[in-house]
């Protein structure tokens, strides 16, 4: 085999690798020593690979200045989620294509000329720690810096510059929304990182490394408290310092982990991280309600399934995570009780539940009465339907503990329970119509579905319920052993069966004596 036709090998088998694991292996052979012709190759490819991702070269430059306060996600420029203090990857990206375009245009085209050539022999994070490299970076930083300072007119056209791209840019991206338009506090936040980020990054990085840890985030907040920093009185000083407890929130949303920046925060930063915080409720509550609307599927021409896919399912999930830990902390810091902030956490909350009570429970009511009617097997859907029916519990569970309305979630349990119990019931009424393990089974699914909501076979067993005893005295005659839930319902059954047995030793039921000899060679 060639050369080359080793390359195209090479390059087609590491193409297949995730960036980390391409960026792990060359760590690897980065070490190895002497490479011969055939690792030369697969390093190569592992180039490729890892900065297949980065080929803007001079923008890559120039966000690393912002590292870790930026931001990647969209929904943080969402008119109404996005507020002052927030750092996208779209607004620094504008920062360095206008001055790029004009006043760093000739900076531009050196660093285009000689980081491609670079990035061809090494991964491009190696590259942006070179010497030479970080010279170019600093004269970035300072031409940037230089273009976001001016007078009141002058800033105005650098905005709508700014702003302009910004717009398209979503468009290109193909987001459903034009973005906050940035304004002079923006560019005062930007001008604080060119400023102070190197002073401040050391501290945001340990910060975020550590969010996970309680103990560690309270030195941390301890020790940003006695920075250096906090002494300097320029506004771009001041909004930088934010920027440490708010790239918790923006970049990880680690809302724990900021409570220690709010007990040992000035009265000022206290407030930027509560306004953070009420962007990042609003933008959760509308989350989870856009998202049930998808579950049930709101707005399409024919009911069905639900639309419960992977996707939909973590993002939920994670979103009642992120619900539960700003209640928490509200109601530790008594939020909810702040004529400002408090109303409007509970207007998010209001829209947010009118939205699952209009478009959720009735999709899932819908799918429960189809669930009692498809005896012969499960519907499509059994699976997303237990799901959602337990995602409404914890859901309830979390608002419970702030907001209190109406009947909605008790009408809808209600509801739920009562099909479940109907359907469970009606699976066992005619034994003619279907085979004991289909009746079974479908038994076994309605007090799957109705336990979220706390049915179950405790209450619904009962002897004096002919067809269970009938339908499960069938099942035990089959050759099939029984599956788990049919063995839980079975085994549940038996236990009344065999109270009632020793209860009544000299007149037993016929029927009970068979069915409790049949359990006992099924090993029940």
């Amino acid at each position: 085999m060639s050369t080359e036709d080793i390359g195209k090998t090479v390059a087609a088998l590491v193409s297949r690798l995730p960036t980390g694991a391409a960026r792990m292996l060359y760590g690897e052979l980065a070490g190895a020593g002497e490479a011969n012709a055939k690792v030369a190759v697969v390093r190569r490819a592992l180039v490729e690979r890892i900065n297949a991702s980065r080929q803007q070269h001079g923008r890559r430059l120039f966000t690393q200045l912002f590292e870790p306060f930026m931001t990647a996600d969209l929904e943080m420029l969402r008119p109404g989620y996005s507020s002052v203090g927030v750092l996208h990857a779209v607004d620094i990206g504008a920062v360095w294509t206008q001055a790029a375009a004009g006043p760093l245009a000739k900076l531009a085209a050196e660093i285009e000329a000689r980081l491609p050539v670079l990035a061809a022999e090494r991964p491009l994070d190696l590259i942006l720690s070179m010497p030479e490299i970080q010279g170019l970076q600093e004269q970035a930083r300072r031409g940037a810096l230089d273009w976001l300072t001016g007078d009141a007119a002058r800033l105005h056209k650098v905005l709508a510059a700014l702003n302009n791209w910004r717009t398209a840019e979503l468009q290109r991206l193909g987001a459903d929304f034009a973005p906050r338009a940035l304004t002079t506090e923006d560019l005062i936040t930007i001008r604080g990182v060119l400023t102070h980020g190197g002073a401040l990054r050391p501290i945001a990085h340990a910060v975020l490394a550590d969010s996970g840890s309680a103990e560690t985030m309270v030195e941390l907040a301890g020790s940003f408290a006695l920075h250096p920093l906090q002494s300097l009185t320029p506004p771009e000083a001041r909004m930088a310092l934010y920027l440490v407890p708010l790239s918790l929130l923006h970049r990880r949303r680690a809302y724990r982990s900021v409570v220690p920046f709010l007990l040992d925060g000035t009265p000022t930063v206290q407030a930027r991280i509560l306004e953070a915080m009420d962007s990042h409720f609003g933008r959760i509550c509308a989350r989870i309600g856009k998202e049930a609307g998808l579950l049930a599927g709101a707005g399409q021409p024919i009911k069905g399934p639900l639309a419960a896919t992977t996707l939909r399912r973590l993002v939920l999930g994670e979103e009642l995570g992120h619900l539960d830990a700003i209640l928490g902390i509200y109601e530790e810091f008594e939020i909810l009780d702040d004529p400002r902030l408090g109303a409007q956490a509970r207007d998010y909350m209001d829209q947010m539940v009118k939205a699952v009570e209009r478009n959720l429970y009735p999709a899932l009511i819908d799918r429960c009465v189809a669930a009692g009617r498809t005896v012969e097997r499960p519907l499509p859907d059994q699976d997303a339907l237990e799901w959602a029916l337990g995602l409404c519990v914890r859901w309830r569970t979390v608002i419970g503990r702030v907001m209190h309305w109406g009947t909605g979630h008790s009408n809808f349990k209600e509801q739920v329970l009562e099909l479940a119990k109907a359907g469970f019931q009606s699976a066992l009424s005619d034994p003619r119509a279907l085979s004991p393990s289909d009746r079974l089974g479908q038994a076994v699914r309605m007090l799957q579905m109705s336990k979220p909501l706390g049915g179950g076979a405790e209450s619904w067993i009962t002897l004096l319920d002919k067809g269970l005893v009938r339908t499960v005295s069938d099942r035990l005659r089959q050759e099939q052993p029984l599956r788990d839930g049919e063995r839980d319902l079975a085994a549940a059954l038996m236990v009344l069966v065999r109270d009632e047995l020793r209860r009544t030793r000299h007149w037993r039921d016929t029927g009970l004596v068979a069915l409790d000899e049949l359990a006992a060679a099924a090993g029940l």
